[in-house]
């Protein structure tokens, strides 16, 4: 990293300590919004094949679980995801399992056990959340 860069930034004082002048301190819940699961709802047909999602532990993101048939997925209401929303395991969150959903994925099923949020972009940059949801003393 070049400290140059740094030398020449201004900083104002914060309750988080010094950061560079023209940063925000927001809070999380004005960074993530809850998506409407309502309108997200997908039923499962057991004749039909569904893209199902899963969420790598350690940050390393979203990745396809697999394709099922709806007769062997044992709960029988989903929800989609689209491009950037922001999704994480209830139980694994502790370990880093989160991520955005890539343009490949969009579409694919989470359970209810998934929080689906959506990032405003007006409060934070996607690159800086990636990088500071990827330090495990965060998690």
């Amino acid at each position: 990293m070049n400290i140059e860069v740094f030398r020449e930034t201004n900083f104002k004082d914060t309750e988080l300590g010094p950061l560079p002048e023209e940063w925000q301190v927001v809070r999380l819940g004005e960074v993530f919004l809850p998506v409407n699961k309502k309108e997200r709802e997908q039923k499962i047909l057991d004749h039909e094949t569904y893209r199902l999602l899963t969420v790598r532990l350690y940050a390393k993101g979203i990745c396809l679980r697999g394709e099922e048939t709806g007769a062997h997925i044992g709960t029988k209401i989903l929800y989609k995801t689209k491009v950037g929303d922001f999704v994480f395991s209830k139980i694994d969150a502790r370990n880093g399992a989160w991520g955005f959903v890539p343009e490949e994925l969009a579409g694919a099923l989470v359970s209810g056990d998934f929080p689906i949020l959506s990032l405003n972009f007006l409060k934070a940059d996607k690159s800086f959340i990636e990088f500071l949801m990827s330090q495990a003393s965060i998690w």
